[in-house]
């Protein structure tokens, strides 16, 4: 078996795995907001018992809430902007 028979990724297949990376990066983000949003709020929960939903919340998601939102955004705006820049649809 020569040199010339170890398949080499072609351009195509490298542009579409980081395209896939992204993907799963802007998935994993808003996946992994949600899931910190409600271990914040349910650790409040069960650290003090006897705070209400309401003081859970004001605490432990609400001063989160626009820094989580700015950067998904940011993720967005960086895979459109790469997104223009290989010329994909």
């Amino acid at each position: 078996m020569g040199r010339g028979m170890i398949p080499v990724p072609s351009v195509p297949i490298r542009i579409g795995f980081l395209l896939l990376v992204l993907v799963v990066i802007i998935h994993d983000l808003v996946v992994g907001v949600i899931i910190l949003t409600v271990l914040r709020a349910a650790g409040l929960l069960a650290a003090h018992v006897g705070t209400g939903l309401g003081t859970a919340l004001s605490w432990c998601v609400l001063p989160y809430i626009i820094p989580d939102l700015v950067k998904i955004a940011l993720a967005l705006l960086l895979s459109r902007k790469l997104r223009a820049i290989l010329k994909l649809s």
